[in-house]
């Protein structure tokens, strides 16, 4: 019996529209320059990233609620900010590093 094995095809198909599609690099260049110039600017105030969440299933009883998606977000939230409730066992060699990364996501409205 054969074992099949995902892969994630997001690089291949970036890679292939870089090379083939004018307005998907022009896209691309932009995004880069916005996170170059976030990222060099000091900021007092979360930077929210718009986020797309895509659910794959094979069968109705696989798919998940809008809730579980909205709680993972959630999870990821209080986890890039520093506010979730098991920080305090971050190991001692990393404690000292945490941070809040002033990062938070939110469902994309488009």
């Amino acid at each position: 019996m054969s074992e099949h094995r995902r892969v994630c095809a997001t690089m291949p198909h970036h890679f292939g529209l870089a090379a083939t599609d004018e307005a998907y690099r022009a896209r691309r260049l932009r995004i880069e320059g916005f996170t170059r110039t976030a990222r060099l600017a000091p900021r007092t105030q979360a930077l929210v990233i718009p986020v797309v969440v895509h659910v794959l299933y094979r069968q109705p009883v696989e798919d998940i609620a809008d809730a579980q998606v909205h709680s993972q977000i959630a999870v990821l939230n209080e986890a890039f900010r520093l506010r979730n409730g098991d920080r305090r066992a971050i190991p001692a060699p990393f404690a000292a590093l945490a941070a809040d990364a002033l990062v938070e996501f939110a469902l994309a409205e488009r």
